[in-house]
């Protein structure tokens, strides 16, 4: 009987360190998983600063293409009344290798 009882309770310590360590292993999970969502958090906010910088580097190239365009239009039609071939081709930007559609229908 005092065997049996030995074993019961070798058997119950075996069974406490064995909870006792997958605890500690989740709690250190805890810890990475906690650590990793604030990392991406960092990360996220970074790149949304990013985003905004982009935009607005988007929003000042559209506003200077517009006046380019404007500005070229306006030589184009005062070489033409003073009957001066222009030197740039007139030709739609469309026409142009290269030219992005999607870029100009947005603006």
């Amino acid at each position: 009987m005092l065997q049996n009882n030995r074993e019961k309770e070798f058997q119950s310590q075996l069974v406490q360190q064995e909870k006792s360590s997958e605890i500690q292993m989740l709690k250190d999970r805890l810890a990475l998983n906690e650590s990793k969502i604030q990392s991406q958090g960092r990360e996220i906010a970074s790149l949304r600063t990013r985003n905004v910088e982009l935009e607005g580097d988007v929003e000042r190239l559209r506003r200077n293409l517009t006046s380019e365009k404007f500005e070229r239009e306006r030589a184009v039609q005062e070489l033409r009344r003073h009957n001066i071939n222009p030197p740039i081709p007139t030709m739609e930007y469309s026409s142009y290798p290269g030219y992005n559609r999607s870029f100009t229908a947005r603006a």
